[in-house]
Order: structure tokens, then sequence, then C-alpha cells
């Protein structure tokens, strides 16, 4: 069965790179980053359009303890200083990063900008101990999740210099909820329990609070990325209690590529989109502890 697997997997390799078109085909260059001093791994998580990286570096391939980077054109790798177990999730334009780190024994959500170093972003509840800050825009709103009091699952938050950070609750009363993205209007895009331990895809506004975005007809969706239209991205199982899948077909044997998408002006909320031509590997789910 696994060599089958491998084998469908890969003839569906073959079949969408033989689909490419001259027209259709782009060059790319790829630019090594390297790695801090010392370490031999790094890892990639976010990118701004001025070509800033930031992601973690560590000395051994399992990349914990690791020490989150800012990597530009002109400067090369450079440690944020966050200590051992960090890591660097997101950067807007202005290169302000964020991303969690070890504050006195307890993993934190951080921003960090290049005049004010680290700034500790704390967490919902002063009894809590640990956060994480997934992504920020460019007005400087941070996302992320956060644990609540004494040992409540995590919940997702925004985070504002003014307001400090903001409990953005969950679907249906559910248990936890994860905040993976922000567009420059303030919407977040993430995904949170409902009751019967299932996790759905939701979109947050401040005038419309956390709307469930529904599945592709499984139990599960999350969404990992939304753009300044409102539209979100992320995964879905098609079935109930089936495996989730991003980026591409019903099942291995399946050889075209899907994008699922969500807009608010489409008349069908979640939806297939045949536009992916790259074959993309199951994503895990994303959580404060990677």
């Amino acid at each position: 069965m696994q060599k089958l697997t491998m084998f469908l997997i890969f003839a569906c390799i073959i079949f969408m790179l033989a689909a490419l078109t001259p027209a259709s085909a782009q060059v790319y260059s790829i630019t090594r980053l390297g790695a801090l001093p010392g370490a031999f791994f790094s890892e990639s998580l976010g990118l701004n359009n001025s070509g800033q990286v930031v992601g973690r570096s560590a000395s051994t391939k399992n990349p914990s303890p690791a020490r989150a980077f800012l990597w530009t054109k002109t400067g090369g790798m450079q440690d944020l200083g966050a200590g051992d177990g960090s890591v660097a999730d997101g950067v807007n334009n202005s290169g302000q990063v964020v991303g969690g780190a070890d504050f006195s024994g307890f993993g934190r959500a951080f921003l960090w900008t290049q005049a004010g170093g680290l700034q500790d972003l704390g967490v919902l509840d002063h009894s809590a101990c640990c956060s994480t800050a997934m992504a920020i825009n460019a007005s400087g709103q941070v996302v992320g999740s956060s644990q609540g009091s004494g040992a409540t699952p995590d919940h997702a938050f925004l985070w504002t210099q003014a307001g400090g950070m903001q409990d953005l609750g969950t679907l249906m009363g559910g248990g936890a909820s994860y905040a993976e993205a922000i567009n420059v209007s303030g919407q977040v895009a993430g995904y949170s329990e409902i009751p019967g331990t299932f996790f759905r895809a939701f979109l947050w506004t401040q005038e419309g609070g956390m709307r469930n975005l529904g599945t592709l007809g499984g139990n599960e969706s999350t969404a990992y990325g939304i753009n300044g239209g409102g539209q979100v991205v992320g995964e879905s199982q098609i079935i109930p209690n089936g495996i989730a899948i991003l980026f591409y077909g019903h099942s291995p044997a399946v050889c075209r590529t899907w994008a699922r998408w969500w807009a608010e002006t489409t008349a069908t909320p979640l939806a297939l989109t045949p536009r992916v031509r790259s074959w993309v590997p199951q994503k895990q789910r994303i959580t404060k502890g990677r």
C-alpha cells in the first residue's frame, strides 16, 4: 500500500510538471540564507515586500532550542537576541518582527523593532504562563494565541500598542482558538475549537466578531492566511473524519491540485478552485509549541 501511494504521488507530480506550458513557466532564483553562527539548521517562516526574511536557526536539525533571526540582503542573518527556544514567525513591511521567546522561564509572544529591540507582549491573564505571536500587519497590530487564566486552553488574541492584548474568544463556546494571520484592515484569520473537539476556520472582525467559515464537507477546517480583500486560505477535511487537504486533490490518487478559498462576496463561501499547479505536501496543524 505504501509503495502504491508513493507511486501515485510520483505520477501526480510528473503529470503536473508535464502540464506546464512554456507560456506559464516562470524563472526563479534561489538564495541561500545560511544559518546563525555555530548553527547549521535554519528555517524561514515569514517574508515582507522588501525581501526581509524571519525564522529560526539551530545547531541541530531538530530546531529545539532554536534562535529567532531576521535576514536582509545587505546584512545577512541577524540574531534577534531572543535567546534559545525562540522563533520569529512574521515580519511587516516596516521590519517589525513577531514570534515567541523565553522570558524568565515562560514562553511569551514578542515584538522586535530595530530601535527598541525585544518587547514582551504579555498574556491574556496575569495568572497565565504562555503566549506566542504569529503575524503583524502594517499598523503594528499583532495576532497569536495566549493561555487564559489558570491552565485554560489558548485563545486567539489581537494586540495593539495602545490597547494591549484583546481576547478574540472562540466559536460556539469552544475550548481553544488560534489566530494565524491579520490583514491591513485588522481582519483576523485562524481556527477555533467548537463543541465536539473539532476545529473550524474563522474570520474575525472588530464589527462582527468571530465568524465560522465552515468546511468542505468534513468535520474540521483551519485558516492560515488572509489578504487585503478579506479572502482567506487554509485547509479543510472533505469528508467526515477524513484527512485534511491543503492545496491538492481529494486523495493521493487524484492528480489535480486545488486551492480552497473563502471570500465575503462569493455565493459559495468555501470553494475548491483548480488554480494551483504545484504539489504541496499535507501540512500539520501549527500550535504554539512548534
